[in-house]
């Protein structure tokens, strides 16, 4: 079972935004978890205007995982938001990230971030 000890401090101060290439939707944060660095990038797909897939990739050295979101669009409004948890386990990190993702003019970006650790218990 694994049990939240602390949700650290946010740490959006942490990202360091370096947008990609023009025209690809998508962009690149640097995050730091722990003492550890790992880059997050996030890009939009096309939008059937009711929602919009993000792809996220993980990267932390040699390792990297990618998994795929929707944010729901809503006619009403200009930037789509939405939240995203992500288990760090695959890049060998004892932490559940916690984003808040937007989708604007065709772009996805990260607005904010948190991360909880996560302890496994005794046997």
């Amino acid at each position: 079972m694994r049990i939240p000890i602390a949700a650290l401090a946010l740490i959006a101060a942490g990202l360091n935004p370096a947008l990609a290439a023009p025209g690809d939707h998508c962009s690149k944060q640097n995050v730091v978890v722990g003492r550890v660095s790992i880059t997050v990038s996030v890009c939009a797909g096309p939008t059937d205007g009711h929602t919009v897939p993000i792809t996220e990739v993980f990267q932390r050295g040699g390792r990297s995982f990618s998994r795929l979101t929707v944010l729901a669009v809503l006619p009403s409004q200009d930037i789509a938001r939405g939240p995203d948890d992500t288990s760090l386990g695959a890049l060998g990190l004892p932490y559940t990230l916690h984003l808040e993702l937007a989708y604007g003019s065709a772009q996805a970006t990260i607005e904010r971030a948190t991360v909880t650790r996560t302890k496994q218990s005794p046997p």
